[in-house]
């Protein structure tokens, strides 16, 4: 087909420039310039977006973050991502942030109380008229009359509270505290000693301390642990018996 004079040819498209050898290109790719199979396992950076031969797309170039796992993002980043560290290693592998019970120093054992079961009319019989009231009645004693409401252990003995009906170990006297309604306080048991049930009486709700031992009436828990002091039996003994014991 013939052209007119007055029109022109249309312009070539010159041919890109073959970078020299060993640089990279200076910006974008110029046209027709191919990426293909760039990536970590190519020598060129692989760039935004771009995907690799297993399908999944890169957040930044090694030259962005400066080679750095941690700051590239992806298996590092997710394996430490959120963990407090300590002395340079995550918490994870660290080992101290491990969830524990607590440390075993200082911690009283916990004691299994040996079982004494009877009938109602065999434990009438067993003990004395204002025990059993308390403790098979679950009825509690006067305000500010039981004699350990204000008791301190001396200083160079440990204090042992055992139930008068089983003789099960139920508090210790480190946990005596000062009385706020009239009985006998402590801040907690001896581990294993008692049960806390809730139970109504005459319409109110309270929460009872029970005897593991014998399942007695001990005293409500109110602040504190209120007990009656006329179903405690007490005794003193020398710090390093008691440590043999509880510790």
């Amino acid at each position: 087909m013939f052209r007119s004079k007055s029109e022109k040819a249309p312009a070539k498209t010159p041919a890109p420039a073959a970078p020299p050898p060993g640089s990279k290109w200076p910006g974008p790719p110029p046209p027709g310039a191919t990426t293909a199979g760039a990536g970590p396992s190519s020598g060129a950076p692989a760039t935004v977006g771009q995907r690799t031969s297993s399908g999944k797309a890169l957040s930044k170039t090694a030259s962005q973050d400066g080679g750095d796992p941690q700051a590239s993002g992806g298996f590092f980043r997710s394996l430490t991502s959120g963990k407090k560290k300590e002395g340079g290693m995550s918490r994870e592998n660290s080992g101290r942030g491990m969830k524990r019970e607590g440390s075993n120093r200082n911690k009283e054992k916990s004691i299994t109380p040996h079982r004494v079961e009877k009938t109602n009319h065999e434990w009438r019989k067993a003990l004395p008229r204002p025990q059993y009231v308390i403790l098979r009645k679950r009825l509690m004693e006067k305000p500010y009359t039981g004699k350990y409401v204000d008791y301190l252990p001396p200083a160079d003995k440990e204090a042992i509270f055992f139930c008068m009906a089983c003789d099960t170990p139920v508090f210790s006297g480190k946990e005596k505290v000062q009385s706020e309604n009239g009985w006998a306080s402590f801040g907690k048991p001896i581990p294993g000693a008692i049960t806390q049930k809730y139970a109504e009486v005459n319409g109110l709700n309270r929460l009872e301390i029970v005897c593991n031992g014998c399942d007695g009436f001990l005293g409500l828990v109110n602040r504190n642990m209120d007990v009656n002091s006329e179903v405690l039996q007490l005794r003193e003994i020398s710090k390093d018996d008691y440590k043999m014991l509880f510790n």
